[in-house]
């Protein structure tokens, strides 16, 4: 059975008001003249009926839709773009909008469709978002178009949400630090492509900033670095593997994400070392991976939902503040530190 909607006349005969009045009072009209005590009903009469303006009465009106696109190239994919998504989709539910969801893969036309699906419907804003935090272009859309980019570098004076990885790259290393080992460190991950070209990534450089200012600072000059684009978790056996093979096995290891450590909790199960015990082990992500280890991982948390968040937040604001808004990354302390 299909519940009626309750209309502004339904609200204008409870509170024993014309239509118009009632709307100017819902609307906290200035100059309506209304006592204060017609307000007063008109609110209640709303509230007790339960009404809802009418959408697509209210776009006619305002020529606004009360409505965000999200325009991703992987998002969906993973659960990481999710916490992303769902950021976004709390503060637009929060805040009466909507927010409308597409994704393009990295397929120019493929965006070109999405784009035109998201204007075609009249969206107030859009968010351009990445899986992996890098330059992207401008979207071909209206100039009158706000735009922010989530977890994306956009163009000059654009409004970019990015994870602030130099001060996670120091909190990560400190919780590191305040373990017992520190007198062989090994940092498993990076890649100069990934440090210099913006196209590949605008954090992992900051990130490894930051863990070198933290360990030179801490008086720790001489560690090793294993490179890769590769970041996986045969990556992390392997480098752990070989270090270990040549007698340069650390005592302290910091991996550059979750599924390069997990591979190193298999290289200490290979030989028959103890995390948090006999290694300390610290990582970046805070993903799925990590609730599968033991003893827990200490990692930085990339702050998806936050960062969702933020985007629709600076829509809300109507004109976007040109800047880069960095958003803190938490370290989760676990056990995987040796005290």
């Amino acid at each position: 059975m299909t519940t009626k909607r309750v209309t502004l006349a339904d609200v204008a005969a409870a509170a024993g008001l014309s239509k118009t009045a009632v709307s100017l009072a819902l609307n906290d009209s200035a100059g309506s003249r209304l006592s204060q005590d017609a307000v007063k009903r008109a609110k209640d009469a709303a509230k007790q009926l339960n009404y809802r303006p009418n959408p697509a009465a209210r776009t006619l009106r305002t020529q606004q839709t009360q409505s965000y696109g999200f325009l991703s190239s992987d998002i969906a994919t993973s659960s990481w773009g999710m916490a992303m998504v769902s950021g976004a989709l709390r503060k637009s539910n929060l805040n009466d909008h909507a927010l409308l969801i597409s994704e393009s893969s990295d397929d120019a036309v493929r965006q070109s469709r999405a784009i035109e699906a998201l204007l075609d419907r009249g969206v107030d804003g859009l968010i351009v978002a990445e899986m992996r935090a890098r330059r992207v272009n401008a979207p071909d859309v209206p100039s009158i178009l706000p735009v922010v980019y989530a977890n994306a570098l956009g163009p000059k004076g654009s409004t970019s949400i990015l994870p602030d990885e130099y001060q996670g790259g120091r909190d990560v290393v400190a919780a590191l630090l305040a373990g017992k080992f520190r007198s062989s460190v090994a940092i498993i991950g990076g890649h100069p492509e990934q440090e210099t070209n913006p196209e590949q990534s605008v954090t992992v450089g900051e990130r490894l900033k930051g863990i070198r200012d933290s360990l030179r600072e801490a008086g720790i000059h001489d560690w090793v670095e294993i490179k890769s684009l590769d970041w996986t978790a045969d990556f992390g056996f392997d480098s752990l593997m070989s270090l270990a093979n040549e007698g340069r096995r650390p005592d302290a290891v910091i991996a550059l994400n979750d599924s390069i450590a997990a591979g190193i909790y298999n290289a200490c199960n290979e030989l028959g070392i103890k995390v948090g015990v006999d290694i300390s082990l610290v990582s970046f992500d805070d993903s799925e991976v990590v609730r599968h280890l033991r003893p827990g991982l200490t990692t930085g948390r990339l702050p998806y939902e936050e960062i969702g968040e933020i985007a629709v937040e600076a829509l809300l604001a109507k004109e976007p503040a040109n800047e880069f808004i960095l958003v803190p990354m938490q370290v989760q302390i676990r056990g995987s530190v040796a005290h």
